[in-house]
């Protein structure tokens, strides 16, 4: 199947697709009518590992860079709206079923060297972890350090620098709302 939208590969160094059965990857397609026309831009100088033999698709407007010796894991069964941005230095692993919308962030690093008074180097890349079967609502900025428990939903506009600790609940940003929840990928047109 060929995509309509154009894909521009900088860079294709190491990507391992593992399991992929009967599932597929799909790069820069328009599946919901909202969805923009964007050019996706892959730069992959590290290493990229897809798994899992379901459905791992990301809209137009992907941007994925990975620094070289930095790996991402993407696990079963994912999908990531359009205007989605990847900066990887180190790390960032995702684990299965996680949904994703729009105009999100994703930065394991400063991108540029900060010191302190003393001359000192401050900024050091962190990686991220996603659990299993989050839901990251849009526009959304995901910082290096930062870890999202199993069954999450995080909500629209936050900014999460840390590790969220509670499984199963819904935050916005690195702030706890709501405990013991659990959603479905099902649209809700009521």
């Amino acid at each position: 199947e060929v995509s309509e939208y154009p894909i521009y590969i900088v860079v294709l160094y190491n990507l391992l697709i593992t399991k992929m059965l009967n599932g597929g990857v799909r790069i820069g397609f328009q599946d919901l009518e909202w969805s923009y026309d964007q050019k996706s831009v892959l730069n992959i100088k590290g290493r990229l590992i897809i798994k899992g033999n379901g459905y791992h698709s990301f809209s137009p407007g992907l941007s994925l860079a990975i620094a070289s010796g930095a790996v991402m894991e993407i696990g079963n069964n994912f999908s990531c709206s359009h205007n989605t941005r990847f900066t990887i230095f180190k790390s960032l692993v995702i684990g299965d079923n996680n949904m994703w919308s729009f105009d999100n962030l994703i930065m394991d690093t400063d991108a540029h060297y900060i010191f302190n008074e003393k001359g000192e180097m401050i900024s050091h890349n962190a990686g991220i972890t996603f659990g299993d079967h989050v839901w990251l609502g849009c526009r959304n900025a995901i910082l290096k350090g930062a870890t999202i428990p199993d069954g999450s939903i995080i909500g629209a506009g936050g900014v999460v620098t840390k590790s969220l600790a509670k499984k199963n609940s819904v935050y916005v940003g690195n702030q706890l709302l709501r405990e013991g929840i659990d959603w479905n990928m099902t649209l809700n047109y009521d």
